[in-house]
C-alpha cells in the first residue's frame, strides 16, 4: 500500500479577502451594509417625513411595514433559495430594495410612503435570506465564519454613524436623499456579485443528491460511484 506523501506546506486558512473570495466579500458586505445603514438612518429622518407628509398618526406603521415584509420575505425566500438556488431571490431582493427606496424618496403622501417601506422590507428580507445561501455555496466551511464575522460588522457600523449621517443628509439635502443617495450604491455591489450569482453545475440542478453536491458522479446501477474530473 502507497503511504501518501506529507505535505510540506503548512496549512493556511482561505482569505475572505484573498483573490479567490475578495470580490464576492465586498460585494457582499456593501448590500449589508446598506441595507442596515437604510435600517439605522430612517429613524433619525422620521420626524422631517412626518412634518412634510403630515404622517405623525402612522409613525409607527412605517417600521411595522418594514419589518413585516421582511419577515415574510425571510420565509418566502428560504424556499426559493433551497429549491431554485439563491441568484434569483437575491436579484428580485436586490430590484424591490432599490424600488423601495426610490419609491420612498418620491414620496407624496404618507401611503406611498408605507408603502415606500413595504416593498423595501420585502426586498431587504429577500437579499439577508440569499447572502446567506450564497455564502454557503461560494465559500469552502473553513472560510465561512470569517465572512459571519464581516456580516457582524457591516450591521455595527450601520448602528453607529447612520443615524447621524442620516440626520445629517436630512438637514442639508433634505430627508428624501437619504433613499435617494443609497440607490445608485447599489449597483456597484451588485456587479460585484455576479460571478457569484452564476449556477456551478450540480449545485443547481433539480435533484441533485448527496453524492453529487460532494463531486462525486452518480454512477449507473450496480457501479461504484466515481469522482467527476
Amino acid at each position: 500500500m502507497t503511504v501518501p506523501k506529507t505535505l510540506d506546506a503548512p496549512y493556511q486558512s482561505p482569505r475572505i479577502f484573498g483573490p479567490e473570495y475578495r470580490t464576492a466579500s465586498l460585494g457582499i458586505l456593501l448590500v449589508v451594509t446598506l441595507i442596515a445603514f437604510e435600517g439605522m438612518s430612517v429613524g433619525a429622518v422620521m420626524p422631517a417625513v412626518s412634518k412634510d407628509l403630515d404622517a405623525l398618526d402612522l409613525y409607527g406603521m412605517s417600521f411595522s411595514a418594514f419589518l413585516i415584509a421582511g419577515l415574510f420575505a425571510n420565509v418566502v425566500a428560504g424556499l426559493w433559495s433551497d429549491r431554485r438556488g439563491h441568484a434569483w431571490p437575491f436579484l428580485l431582493g436586490v430590484g424591490l430594495f432599490v424600488t423601495g427606496m426610490a419609491m420612498a424618496g418620491a414620496a407624496g403622501s404618507k401611503e406611498l410612503f408605507i408603502a415606500a417601506r413595504a416593498v423595501q422590507g420585502l426586498g431587504g428580507g429577500a437579499v439577508i435570506v440569499a447572502v446567506y445561501v450564497m455564502i454557503a455555496r461560494v465559500y469552502v466551511p473553513e472560510a465561512r465564519p470569517k465572512v459571519f464575522a464581516a456580516l457582524s460588522a457591516a450591521w455595527v457600523l450601520p448602528a453607529l454613524v447612520g443615524p447621524g449621517l442620516g440626520g445629517l443628509v436630512a438637514a442639508t439635502l433634505g430627508w428624501r436623499w437619504v433613499f435617494y443617495g443609497i440607490v445608485p450604491l447599489v449597483i456597484p455591489a451588485l456587479l460585484m456579485l455576479l460571478p457569484a450569482l452564476r449556477p456551478r453545475g450540480a449545485e443547481t440542478e433539480p435533484g441533485a443528491g448527496p453524492d453529487t453536491e460532494a463531486g462525486v458522479a452518480p454512477a449507473p446501477s450496480g457501479e461504484r460511484s466515481r469522482p467527476l474530473a
